[in-house]
């Protein structure tokens, strides 16, 4: 247990890290780009490399790899090696192939994804364009997906999770070099930001080769694919990747309604999502990726008690930090949005439509984190058929629900935020349930809902005394507001927390978060 917690903390402190670098490169970006035509185009053609990335690399293939090489190692170790390079000859060629024909049929996917597009061709000449030159990002993040891991297979959480820092920094350090060079407008702008992205992808899957050389393992792919282990992971792998296919298909229908409801919607669902990734990026992703490991370790060995606590505590762990964060944005958002991204070309309309998109998306992070947390029961059993099933339903769910608020109702943006974070709580309630009925893993669920309404409690008192302080220093400098109110939150909500634990020391014999 001890160990756990080590490499929670570990990968969650470098999340952080990289979260706030990100963070930082988009700040730089809107400062470049602004919130027009021109940043909705460019953020059309990064996406996509992005959603591919999710379907061939960190979404289906590292949790799959962490699954099967732990049982390849339980059976039989020597095998493990050459699996190994095997299956990078081999996912080396399927990244060369995707990005070869991404690249020929950037017009089609461009026209497809933003039908908003449609009406001005300078707009849809441009995304072309910038998807060509991105493409390529997918075969880069593609293979570091790989090394990630077989890395977190290793339970070296520390190489892996490090990975993102170095791409954020040359992302942002080749930007403000390079910046200098380039032709302010942000029409030629986003060619630069377009070059700097590559660059960060061909360090991210190059800072990674320290930490697998060191385990003893050869960097040299192999293309002998007799191997009948590679015939297993591509059958795990392929429901996988159906099953994210729908979640991207979710993504592709709301980044289409996005393009219809005008210049700059698009951009300001992608920073408020990017803004509600933060939580989810540091206490989601850090705990999920130590979990799937445990989670396999205890299903091997048939203890399933031990992999009920471990789930159990781990929703409880990542509400304990998530809740309070929703909180905070819920009290601070558009300061928040302002301090981060509102300089240069992003002006404070650019900030107020990114800061109605982020009041949608807060009622997302939680069952966001949840569900990274909750589909790990599923990939540690080696069943990704369920998740399958779940992700067509969400499918027909989103499109049913935003395709009403965004076209029927006229919600606009915070609308289709809104429809998103109601599909990821239906997908909860589905894995749940899933769990429970179809493999059994008898949740304590008392014990877990008397924790989860305790921290309510503490996170409602908390945004009490964040309204009340920002009133106080209202006149303030924002940046001065930001600084003094973040620390007051944070202290009230861990006063309440130290002072119930010690209060009410015996209810949380069960499960301790």
């Amino acid at each position: 247990m001890k160990k756990i917690k080590s490499n929670t903390v570990k990968v969650g402190m470098l999340t952080l890290g990289s979260r706030c670098l990100g963070l930082g490169r988009d700040s730089l970006i809107a400062s470049y780009l602004g919130s027009s035509w021109v940043s909705d185009v460019y953020i059309t053609a990064f996406r996509i490399p992005n959603m591919l990335r999710d379907l061939l690399g960190e979404g289906a293939l590292s949790s799959v790899i962490v699954s099967r090489l732990g049982v390849v190692k339980e059976e039989n170790e020597e095998r493990l090696r050459p699996l190994i390079k095997a299956l990078f000859g081999f996912w080396a060629i399927v990244l060369a192939c995707v990005t070869a024909v991404g690249i020929f049929l950037a017009p089609y996917i461009v026209t497809f994804l933003s039908p908003g597009f449609h009406d001005n061709p300078e707009q849809l000449k441009l995304g072309i364009k910038l998807t060509r030159i991105l493409f390529p990002y997918i075969f880069l993040v593609g293979l570091s997906a790989m090394t990630m891991g077989v890395l977190h297979h290793l339970r070296k959480f520390t190489w892996a999770s490090s990975a993102s820092i170095f791409f954020n920094g040359t992302a942002i350090l080749s930007m403000l070099v390079l910046s200098f060079f380039w032709p302010s407008s942000p029409e030629q702008k986003v060619y630069l930001v377009a070059i700097t992205m590559l660059l960060g992808g061909l360090v991210q899957m190059c800072s990674q080769w320290p930490g697998l050389k060191g385990s003893g393992f050869s960097l040299v792919p192999s293309f002998n694919w007799q191997d009948p282990e590679i015939k297993k992971v591509l059958m795990l792998i392929a429901p996988s990747i159906i099953s994210v296919a729908a979640i991207q298909i979710n993504v592709a229908v709301n980044h289409a309604l996005s393009t219809l409801i005008g210049d700059g919607a698009a951009t300001s669902l992608y920073y408020a999502f990017r803004l509600m990734q933060l939580p989810v990026g540091i206490v989601g992703v850090a705990v999920s990726t130590v979990l799937l490991p445990t989670l396999t370790q205890h299903f091997a060995k048939g203890e399933e008690k031990g992999f009920a606590f471990e789930l159990s505590n781990a929703l409880v762990a990542v509400s304990f930090l998530t809740f309070p964060a929703i909180g905070g944005l819920l009290a601070l958002g558009e300061d928040v949005v302002e301090v981060i991204y509102g300089h240069g070309r992003f002006d404070q309309a650019a900030v107020s439509y990114s800061w109605l998109a982020l009041q949608g998306y807060l009622f997302a992070i939680a069952p966001y984190v949840w569900n990274k947390n909750l589909i790990q029961g599923f990939f540690a059993r080696s069943d990704t058929k369920y998740p399958l099933i779940v992700s067509f339903f969400s499918i027909i769910i989103n499109a049913g629900v935003n395709i009403t608020l965004v076209q029927v109702l006229d919600c606009g943006v915070r609308g289709l935020a809104m429809g998103t974070a109601f599909v990821l709580m239906m997908n909860s309630i589905f894995l749940v349930i899933g769990l429970r009925y179809k493999h059994g893993v008898s949740f304590p669920l008392r014990p877990i809902f008397i924790h989860l309404g305790t921290m309510l409690c503490w996170t409602a008192l908390m945004v009490m005394s964040l309204f009340f302080v920002s009133q106080l220093l209202q006149d303030a400098n924002i940046y001065l507001r930001v600084g003094c109110v973040v620390p007051v939150g944070m202290a009230v909500y861990f006063s309440l927390w130290a002072a119930f634990k010690r209060w009410g020391k015996k209810d949380f014999r069960k499960l301790s978060c």
